[in-house]
């Protein structure tokens, strides 16, 4: 939403909190939970390449928190 008590181009951050208040949290772990479910129900010789995922998911995840938390801000 764009403010107009600073002036006509004050842009501020929506309020709400984005995912971690929205659900995101709750979401991702119900995520979770499920594919480890469906993980328990693979047959053993198919269980390294679901963890080789997993470890990519995870890796991808950590890589972009990482990115995000060291950015320069403007």
């Amino acid at each position: 939403m764009i403010a107009l008590a600073d002036g006509p181009l004050d842009r501020r951050p929506p309020e709400g909190g984005g995912l971690v208040r929205g659900g995101g949290v709750l979401l991702g772990v119900a995520l979770a939970l499920w594919v480890g479910l469906q993980l328990g129900s693979v047959p053993y010789r198919y269980r390294h390449q679901f963890w080789q995922l997993q470890g990519l998911g995870v890796g991808l995840v950590l890589g972009w928190l990482g990115g995000r938390l060291t950015a320069p801000r403007p």
